[in-house]
């Protein structure tokens, strides 16, 4: 099995990290992009977190803006990967 990532660090307002990545699926024959929302202390720290899985829906995209600013105020005040 091949798998393909890549990341894209983006920089917004909050403390939030923000993070596109790319991953091939074998199944549907082509690249699947997703974003991740990390808590500011992610990288620095060694806990545990809990993962809201958000799917964006029919006709949505990983990188659309929609709810970008709500999750990143939520992850300033809740330790979870979203």
């Amino acid at each position: 099995m091949t798998c393909l990532f890549s990341i894209l660090y983006i920089t917004g307002c909050s403390g939030a990290i923000v993070e596109d990545h790319v991953h091939h699926s074998p199944i549907m024959g082509e690249d699947r992009n997703y974003r991740v929302f990390l808590p500011p202390d992610y990288y620095r720290s060694e806990k545990r977190y809990p993962v809201l899985y958000w799917f964006h829906g029919s006709g949505g995209s990983s990188r659309q803006e929609t709810y970008r600013a709500d999750f990143e105020a939520y992850l300033d005040d809740h330790a979870l990967i979203i």
